[in-house]
C-alpha cells in the first residue's frame, strides 16, 4: 500500500515537472518571438523612415534647389570673369567653363586652376553640399541623414544666344543613423538659365572696367538679327525731285508748329506745302522742310524782241529753285532765297504716318512722336544762281529700329561675335560663334577721347577699328553736330563693313561721298 502510495507521489512530481518544464520552454519561444518581432518592427521602422525621408527628395524639389545654386554661380562667376577670365580649354572649348560650374554646384568652391591667374570665388552656403548639411539637420530627428551625394556627367551650354542649358545628375545615398538602412536614388536634372540682366564681363574687362554696368538685354521678337535695323526707305525721288542738304528729326505738319515748344524747333522738320511753310509766321524757327507739293508757280512774264515787236507769255518755274532765264523779268518771292539755305527735300504727298514713331526724350511724360531722316546729293550752299536743286537722289528713311536698339542698348544676334560663354575667356573679342552677339556703345560712360575714332560696335571698338560718321545716329543728327567738338556722347560710328553687313550703306557718311556731306 505504502509502495502503490510513492509511486502515485513520483508521478505526480515527474507530472508536475513536465508540465513546467513545457510551461516554461512555450515561455522561452514566446519571448524570443516576441523579440523576434520587436527586430522586425525596429527594422521595418528605419527602413520605413529612410524611405519616407527619400520620397520628399523629388526631381523636382531638386530641380529648384539646384537652379538657385546655378543661377547665384552665373552671377558670381560672370563677375569674377571681369579681373579671373575663365580659361578657354583646347580640344574642348567649354572645358573649364564646365567644370566651374560643376563645381560651384557640388560645393560652392570651383577650383583654381579653372581660371586665368589662379584665384577661384568661393560660397560654400551656394552649393549641394550646404543643402545637405542643412537637411540633416532637419532629419536627425527621425534618425536619418544623408550619407553620400554625388555630381555627375554635368554640362552646361548655349541654346540660344541669350539661354544656357544645363543637365547633371545627382546620385542620393540616405541612411539610418545606425547604419542598417540606406536607399540610394539617381535623379536626372535638366533646366536652363537666361543671361539677361547680367553685366557683360567682355565689355568691363576690355574697357578696363571703365563700363562695368553695361547689362545684356535682348528684344529678339523686334531684333532677331541685323536685317532688322536696317534703315526702311519711305519716300524715294524723282528726276523731278529737288532738294539739298540731309537732316533728322521730329516732324511736325506746318499746322501744328506752333505747339512746338520754342526751344525745341531746331530739332523739328517742318511738313507741308511751300505755300504753307512761307506763310507760318514760325518756319524760320525750324531746322529742315519737306514740301509735300511741286512749288510751281505762274508768273507773267514780259519778253523783248527788236525784230518783232513786245510781247507776254506766263512761265512756271519752280519757287525752290533760282531762275536762270534772265532775258525774263520775274519778281522773286523774298521767301524762296531763305528757305534754300535750310535743308530740305521736295517730297510730293509725303505723309508723316508713314514715318517711325520715336521716343520724345524731350518730353518724357508725352506719347512718342515721329520721326524722319532725309538724304540728298547736293550740300546746303552747292547751288548758285545759275545751277538747279533738281537731282533723283533723295530718300527719307524710317531709321527708327536702329536708333531704339541702340539708345536702348540692346544685343542682336552676330555670328561674328564672341557668344555670351565665350565673353567669359579673356580677349573675348578674337572669338566668334554662331550664337554670338554684339551691342553697339554710346553714351557719357564711354571714354570719348578713346572711342570716338572708332566703331561703336563693341566687338570693332575693342578691336580698334575705325569707323564713318552715321546720318541721323546720336552725336551725328545734322552737319553741324556731325562736328560739333563739343557733343559729350562723342559720335556713332560704324566700319564700312559693318554699315554693309547692317545694309546702312548710304548712312555712312564716308561710305558715299556722292551725298551730300557730313561735314
Amino acid at each position: 500500500m505504502e509502495q502503490k502510495n510513492n509511486r502515485k507521489g513520483f508521478l505526480f512530481v515527474v507530472t508536475v515537472f513536465l508540465v513546467l518544464t513545457y510551461i516554461l520552454l512555450s515561455i522561452s519561444v514566446w519571448v524570443k518571438s516576441i523579440e523576434a518581432s520587436e527586430r522586425s518592427y525596429s527594422e521595418f521602422y528605419k527602413e520605413s523612415n529612410v524611405e519616407l525621408a527619400m520620397e520628399q527628395i523629388t526631381s523636382e524639389k531638386l530641380d529648384k534647389v539646384s537652379s538657385i545654386i546655378l543661377n547665384r554661380g552665373l552671377y558670381v562667376l560672370n563677375n569674377h570673369s571681369v579681373t579671373h577670365p575663365i580659361k578657354r580649354g583646347s580640344s574642348d572649348e567649354f572645358q573649364y567653363v564646365n567644370a566651374a560650374f560643376s563645381q560651384w554646384l557640388a560645393n560652392g568652391s570651383p577650383d583654381a586652376s579653372n581660371f586665368e591667374y589662379g584665384v577661384a570665388p568661393s560660397e560654400y552656403k551656394s552649393s549641394l553640399a550646404a543643402w545637405a548639411e542643412n537637411l540633416n539637420g532637419s532629419l536627425s530627428s527621425i534618425g536619418v541623414y544623408i550619407q553620400e551625394f554625388n555630381v555627375s556627367k554635368f554640362s552646361i551650354y548655349q541654346t540660344d544666344i541669350d539661354v544656357l542649358n544645363y543637365s547633371f545628375n545627382v546620385d542620393l545615398r540616405m541612411a539610418d543613423k545606425s547604419g542598417t538602412t540606406s536607399v540610394v536614388r539617381t535623379y536626372a536634372i535638366n533646366n536652363s538659365m537666361n543671361i539677361s540682366g547680367l553685366p557683360d564681363p567682355a565689355i568691363a574687362r576690355e574697357s578696363g572696367g571703365q563700363i562695368p554696368g553695361r547689362r545684356f538685354y535682348f528684344q529678339k521678337e523686334l531684333y532677331a538679327d541685323n536685317t532688322t535695323l536696317r534703315a526702311k526707305t519711305i519716300f524715294t525721288g524723282n528726276s523731278n525731285s529737288s532738294g539739298q542738304g540731309w537732316f533728322y528729326g521730329y516732324l511736325t505738319n506746318v499746322s501744328d508748329a506752333g505747339s512746338v515748344r520754342e526751344t525745341e524747333r531746331l530739332s523739328y522738320i517742318m511738313v507741308g506745302t511751300y505755300d504753307e511753310i512761307v506763310a507760318s509766321p514760325y518756319y524760320k524757327n525750324f531746322s529742315a522742310f519737306i514740301v509735300t507739293s511741286p512749288p510751281e508757280h505762274t508768273r507773267s512774264c514780259n519778253k523783248t524782241d527788236g525784230s518783232f515787236g513786245g510781247w507776254n507769255e506766263e512761265k512756271t518755274f519752280n519757287a525752290l529753285e533760282f531762275d536762270s532765264d534772265h532775258d525774263c523779268e520775274v519778281s522773286v518771292n523774298p521767301a524762296k532765297g531763305e528757305i534754300t539755305t535750310y535743308p530740305f527735300v521736295v517730297a510730293p504727298n509725303f505723309s508723316i504716318d508713314s514715318a517711325g514713331r520715336c521716343p520724345d526724350i524731350a518730353n518724357l511724360g508725352n506719347e512718342s512722336r515721329r520721326c524722319a531722316l532725309f538724304v540728298t546729293a547736293y550740300n546746303n550752299g552747292d547751288s548758285p544762281l545759275d545751277k538747279k536743286l533738281s537731282h533723283s537722289r533723295i530718300r527719307i528713311y524710317d531709321i527708327e529700329p536702329l536708333r531704339d536698339f541702340t539708345l536702348c542698348g540692346y544685343y542682336i544676334g552676330d555670328p561674328n561675335a564672341p557668344s555670351y560663354l565665350q565673353r567669359l575667356f579673356n580677349n573675348s573679342y578674337s572669338y566668334n560663334n554662331s550664337l554670338g552677339i554684339s551691342t553697339f556703345l554710346i553714351g557719357r560712360y564711354v571714354n570719348i577721347s578713346i572711342a570716338d575714332s572708332y566703331s561703336r560696335l563693341d566687338r570693332e571698338m575693342f578691336m580698334n577699328i575705325s569707323g564713318s560718321e552715321v546720318r541721323g545716329m546720336p552725336g551725328c543728327k545734322d552737319p553741324f553736330r556731325c562736328t560739333d567738338p563739343e557733343r559729350d556722347i562723342g559720335r556713332f560710328r560704324l566700319s564700312i563693313a559693318t554699315l554693309t553687313n547692317f545694309g546702312l550703306e548710304e548712312l555712312g557718311c564716308e561710305y558715299n561721298p556722292s551725298l551730300a556731306r557730313c561735314k
